[in-house]
């Protein structure tokens, strides 16, 4: 709290103890705490912290993850769209927290750099890349669910790919429908196209 305090009372150097505090390990009130400061500041006008340089210089993996993912609410422009630099970062977690920051600004400037990064993406994160062209949504990848679901040989990659695939437009819910009459053979997939269709029902009830 002093340190908290210290940031929003401080117009020299706020963020003077944020590296050796960062390097704590943190429960989920804290990092929903931090959040809140954030966000009071940016409402505030008040100096942010420059998210990406203060992961340069700490160890503590899940902080920079936090760090990584604010950039998409309190981030600069410049930051914001420095985001695809770590889709290839050589520490997977920070790959994931790059994406879905990108997810979260539905930025479709980053949006082939996420699809150029995909083949080289193990398959948790392969997972996160199809998040990221379904959150965009630009209407160009009915294709590329497509050949996720046909080539991969994880069940959760297949089942993200068709939950991405039937969310991306009336493109998208065609293909879909296309796959479900080329499954009937196949009661695994047939099943799985179901289930999202169910899902996809009982959510749209939920919002009336």
């Amino acid at each position: 709290m002093a340190r908290m305090c210290h940031v929003i009372s401080s117009q020299a150097d706020p963020y003077h103890y944020f590296i050796s505090d960062l390097e704590n390990e943190h429960g989920v009130w804290r990092l929903m705490m931090l959040h809140r400061l954030f966000a009071w500041l940016w409402a505030n006008d008040r100096q942010m912290p420059q998210f990406l340089i203060l992961t340069e210089n700490i160890e503590n993996e899940e902080s920079v993850r936090f760090l990584i993912e604010e950039v998409a609410y309190w981030g600069s422009e410049r930051e914001k769209a420095e985001l695809h630099t770590l889709f290839l970062s050589p520490n997977y977690t920070y790959r994931t927290a790059a994406l879905h920051a990108v997810a979260l600004l539905r930025d479709a400037s980053q949006e082939q750099a996420a699809l150029d990064s995909y083949d080289q993406q193990p398959e948790s994160v392969r997972q996160e890349v199809l998040r990221v062209l379904a959150a965009i949504n630009s209407g160009k990848h009915v294709d590329f669910f497509v050949h996720a679901y046909r080539t991969s040989s994880s069940k959760e990659t297949r089942e993200v790919a068709l939950a991405c695939l039937y969310s991306y437009g009336s493109a998208g819910r065609y293909a879909f429908e296309e796959l479900r009459g080329e499954v009937l053979e196949s009661k695994t997939d047939r099943v799985l196209l179901d289930q999202i269709d169910a899902m996809a029902i009982i959510n749209q009830m939920r919002m009336l």
